[in-house]
């Protein structure tokens, strides 16, 4: 991240009112846009030119606190997943801040809940998927079983839907180096997640394919 990125976005944080009434996506933009500067400002030793970091770790806790109380709010399980994988960034990915084992173990069941949730409601047929709902219960997936036990997780059924997934978007890409057709978007989301897989899971059976997509999708890829 430039020194421009991280200006706009340090501009952005301050001017915009952290409150409940926030949307989701309001709360999740916020919530990245913190991570991003205060973590630019860890790597890069910049806390002098860009403020105090205590001020960026107050505002992660705050977003954190709301976005807690959301997901233990009643809501629709496609809405409350990306909302939990939201959590998960704001305790995990701070830079020089230790993990609350509190606040995980709460998440862990917070991720565990909503997807069993969506996996029962996609297989009575209650719930139809969408290439964003697909994206986020994958992605909430990989967060909820990177620290398992390998033994452990293969067993697990949303492990098993995981897989599927993967095998049936190669099985679509064939020979090529793209999905014909299908929405840039949802095809970012596709890679992001194989991504994932091989570097947070350490399979390594998709990066043939992986290594092709972000030949083709690359610049788009890294702005995703």
């Amino acid at each position: 991240m430039d020194t421009k990125d991280v200006r706009s976005l340090r501009e952005w944080i301050r001017t915009k009112r952290i409150h409940a009434g926030l949307s989701d996506k309001d709360l999740t933009a916020l919530s990245r846009a913190c991570l991003a500067v205060h973590n630019a400002m860890v790597a890069d030793g910049t806390e002098e030119e860009w403020g105090d970091l205590e001020f960026y770790r107050e505002r992660i806790d705050e977003l954190y606190a709301i976005c807690r109380e959301r997901c233990s709010a009643p809501m629709e399980v496609v809405r409350r997943i990306p909302l939990v994988c939201t959590l998960y960034q704001l305790i995990l990915n701070v830079l020089l801040r230790p993990v609350d084992s509190g606040q995980l173990n709460e998440c862990d069941e917070m991720a565990y809940g909503v997807i069993t949730d969506y996996l029962r409601e996609t297989d009575a047929g209650r719930l139809k998927e969408t290439p964003d709902s697909v994206f986020w219960v994958c992605m909430l997936i990989t967060e909820l079983l990177y620290y398992v036990d390998e033994e452990e997780r293969e067993q697990e059924e949303m492990m098993v839907y995981f897989r599927g997934k993967l095998a049936q978007w190669v099985e679509e890409l064939g020979e090529s180096d793209h999905w014909e057709g299908l929405p840039e978007r949802e095809a970012l989301q596709r890679v992001t997640i194989l991504e994932r897989y091989a570097g947070m899971f350490l399979k390594h059976e998709y990066d043939e394919e992986a290594e092709r997509l972000e030949g083709y999708y690359g610049e788009e890829l890294y702005e995703y």
